[in-house]
Protein backbone atom coordinates (compact mmCIF):
# COMPACT_ATOMS: atom_id res chain seq x y z
CA UNK A 1 0.00 0.00 0.00
CA UNK A 2 1.90 3.17 -0.88
CA UNK A 3 1.85 5.77 1.52
CA UNK A 4 4.41 8.54 1.92
CA UNK A 5 4.49 12.53 2.75
CA UNK A 6 6.89 15.04 2.17
CA UNK A 7 7.45 18.13 4.18
CA UNK A 8 8.95 21.13 2.70
CA UNK A 9 8.92 25.09 2.60
CA UNK A 10 6.52 27.23 0.24
CA UNK A 11 9.98 28.32 -1.92
CA UNK A 12 10.89 24.98 -2.43
CA UNK A 13 7.23 23.54 -3.21
CA UNK A 14 6.85 26.42 -5.58
CA UNK A 15 10.13 25.68 -7.88
CA UNK A 16 9.09 22.13 -7.76
CA UNK A 17 5.95 22.99 -9.39
CA UNK A 18 7.08 25.59 -12.08
CA UNK A 19 10.31 23.11 -13.38
CA UNK A 20 7.06 20.15 -13.64
CA UNK A 21 8.74 18.14 -11.07
CA UNK A 22 4.85 17.18 -9.53
CA UNK A 23 4.06 13.69 -9.64
CA UNK A 24 0.52 12.50 -8.43
CA UNK A 25 -0.34 8.77 -8.33
CA UNK A 26 -3.76 7.07 -8.44
CA UNK A 27 -3.76 7.07 -4.93
CA UNK A 28 -3.84 10.80 -4.09
CA UNK A 29 -6.36 11.54 -1.47
CA UNK A 30 -7.53 7.79 -1.12
CA UNK A 31 -8.01 7.35 2.11
CA UNK A 32 -7.49 3.57 2.53
CA UNK A 33 -3.65 4.31 2.20
CA UNK A 34 -3.97 6.59 5.37
CA UNK A 35 -5.87 4.22 7.53
CA UNK A 36 -3.21 1.70 6.89
CA UNK A 37 -1.09 3.80 7.81
CA UNK A 38 -2.79 5.04 11.12
CA UNK A 39 -3.42 1.18 11.75
CA UNK A 40 0.72 0.71 11.65
CA UNK A 41 1.39 3.56 13.71
CA UNK A 42 -1.49 2.56 16.55
CA UNK A 43 0.39 -1.06 16.09
CA UNK A 44 3.40 0.34 16.79
CA UNK A 45 2.31 2.10 20.11
CA UNK A 46 -0.05 -0.70 21.56
CA UNK A 47 2.67 -3.32 21.33
CA UNK A 48 5.14 -1.41 22.44
CA UNK A 49 7.54 -2.17 19.49
CA UNK A 50 10.34 0.89 19.69
CA UNK A 51 11.05 -0.43 23.14
CA UNK A 52 11.05 -3.88 22.27
CA UNK A 53 13.40 -3.54 19.24
CA UNK A 54 15.86 -1.32 21.73
CA UNK A 55 15.76 -4.23 24.50
CA UNK A 56 16.56 -6.74 21.45
CA UNK A 57 18.86 -4.39 19.26
CA UNK A 58 20.94 -3.77 22.73
CA UNK A 59 21.09 -7.65 23.04
CA UNK A 60 22.15 -8.28 19.89
CA UNK A 61 24.79 -5.89 20.12
CA UNK A 62 26.50 -7.37 23.25
CA UNK A 63 26.04 -11.01 21.52
CA UNK A 64 27.78 -9.10 18.89
CA UNK A 65 30.59 -8.22 21.18
CA UNK A 66 31.15 -11.40 22.26
CA UNK A 67 31.22 -13.10 19.14
CA UNK A 68 33.79 -9.92 18.35
CA UNK A 69 35.99 -10.93 21.41
CA UNK A 70 36.11 -14.78 20.55
CA UNK A 71 36.51 -14.21 16.67
CA UNK A 72 39.80 -11.94 15.17
CA UNK A 73 38.06 -12.19 12.05
CA UNK A 74 35.73 -9.79 13.54
CA UNK A 75 37.17 -6.88 12.84
CA UNK A 76 34.02 -4.14 13.94
CA UNK A 77 30.11 -4.13 15.03
CA UNK A 78 28.30 -1.20 14.34
CA UNK A 79 24.86 -0.04 13.83
CA UNK A 80 21.58 0.77 15.80
CA UNK A 81 18.97 -1.71 17.16
CA UNK A 82 18.52 -4.32 15.31
CA UNK A 83 20.36 -2.84 12.23
CA UNK A 84 23.60 -3.95 12.68
CA UNK A 85 26.83 -4.58 10.63
CA UNK A 86 29.38 -7.13 10.66
CA UNK A 87 33.19 -6.13 9.53
CA UNK A 88 34.99 -9.52 8.46
CA UNK A 89 38.69 -9.37 8.03
CA UNK A 90 41.40 -11.62 7.52
CA UNK A 91 42.92 -10.78 10.98
CA UNK A 92 42.32 -8.16 13.40
CA UNK A 93 46.50 -7.53 13.02
CA UNK A 94 45.99 -6.81 9.76
CA UNK A 95 42.88 -6.00 9.43
CA UNK A 96 42.80 -6.34 5.98
CA UNK A 97 38.58 -6.82 4.37
CA UNK A 98 37.84 -10.33 3.16
CA UNK A 99 36.57 -9.27 -0.56
CA UNK A 100 36.63 -12.45 -1.36
CA UNK A 101 35.31 -16.22 0.44
CA UNK A 102 37.47 -18.04 -2.07
CA UNK A 103 40.98 -19.03 0.00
Amino acid sequence: MPLAGVITTDAIEERCHERGFAFYTSHVSDPLPSAVGLAVLQTIEQEKLLERSTQMGDYLAARLAELQARFEEIGDVRGMGLLRGIELVRSARRASLITSWAP
